[in-house]
């Protein structure tokens, strides 16, 4: 077992997956085929952590997550990959890349489809910077449940969570995502305004974008 996984061993099942499971599962093109040739050398169902492969007690909406290993070509973040696994496999996962002795962990923010039992609907996927493989160390984080484990991934990566007043505050991933959305929508919006100001000429032009701009700070830095 490699040394950067510290899951119980019951919990390994080191399983290659063949790119074309997914391909079948997909009814993937030439195009989605193109994605996972040029970015993925293998995919390696690396562990299946469940209330019996890692005793932590069950949530009634979440009865496993995998941990799906992804030997890369390139040293990318192949966000589209991604995107095509989440679609073809229902259930949360973590995805762990690594290309030469480099290591970034993928997460998805999913969460149950409103209508269609046992399938699951992605709302974000959150990605860790690139590291020495010999400073990973993937574990259980001391998660009691599997509820608990998952959100406690969602959270590692989710920018929004990692604020001090964010984590001190103990809010819901769910409380989470909604308030990353609408930073996000509010960095974008700066932005354009931004951009918007600079290439402004007439001064009283200017001031009415200036004060928009500084107002979407504001609430910038009341949702921070």
């Amino acid at each position: 077992m490699d040394a950067i996984y510290q899951f119980p061993r019951t919990a390994f099942l080191g399983r290659t997956i063949p790119k074309n499971k997914f391909y079948q599962v997909l009814e993937a093109d030439e195009r989605v085929k193109r994605f996972f040739i040029d970015y993925i050398e293998r995919i390696v169902l690396q562990f299946k952590l469940s209330p019996d492969t890692v005793n932590l007690q069950s949530s009634p909406d979440l009865a496993e997550l995998n941990v799906f290993e992804i030997q890369l070509k390139r040293a990318d973040y192949p966000r589209k990959v991604i995107e095509y696994i989440e679609k073809a496999i229902p259930y949360p996962m973590l995805h762990v890349l690594r290309f030469e002795r480099q290591v970034q962990q993928v997460i998805a923010y999913k969460v149950p489809h409103a209508q269609k039992q046992g399938e699951w609907v992605v709302q974000a996927l959150y990605a860790s910077e690139w590291q020495d493989e010999r400073a990973v160390m993937i574990s259980l984080d001391g998660a009691s449940s599997m509820r608990a484990l998952y959100d406690g991934y969602v959270k590692k990566w989710m920018p929004v969570a990692n604020q001090t007043e964010a984590v001190d505050t103990g809010q819901s991933v769910e409380q989470l995502f909604h308030k990353q959305q609408e930073l996000d929508r509010l960095n974008k919006e700066i932005a354009r305004l931004e951009t918007k100001l600079r290439n402004e000429k007439q001064f009283h032009k200017k001031a009415p974008i200036l004060m928009e701009l500084q107002a979407l700070r504001k609430q910038r830095a009341e949702l921070g």
